[in-house]
């Protein structure tokens, strides 16, 4: 008897269990794929059905060094729109609130 497991493009395969834990964020899993393991003598047949629906590619290799982000991740905007922001505060006078309000 033949047991066929479909398995959701967004897990995991157990065909690639094996891998060292640290590596399964980096694994590569198509995006809107089915995929079919077949059982067999030690270990599994993949089978690998592609869905026709247009998509981008969204997988991240492993960074470099670890911890640190790539440049081609990073929002470049972000840092200019900060850095205007922080001089904007440095220019502005100091607000100091006085309440006067008591709380019982």
């Amino acid at each position: 008897m033949v047991l066929d497991i479909i398995v959701s493009a967004i897990e995991l395969p157990r065909a690639e269990m094996f891998f060292v834990y640290k590596e399964l964020p980096y694994l590569r899993v198509p995006l809107h794929a089915v995929i079919k393991l077949t059982p067999v003598a030690y270990g599994c047949e993949m089978e690998l059905f592609q869905l026709p629906i247009e998509a981008v590619d969204t997988h991240r290799e492993k960074p470099k060094v670890p911890g640190y982000l790539d440049e081609k991740f990073k929002f470049k905007a972000l840092d200019q729109d900060l850095e205007t922001v922080i001089n904007e505060i440095e220019d502005q006078k100091p607000f100091i609130h006085v309440s006067s309000t008591t709380v019982y």
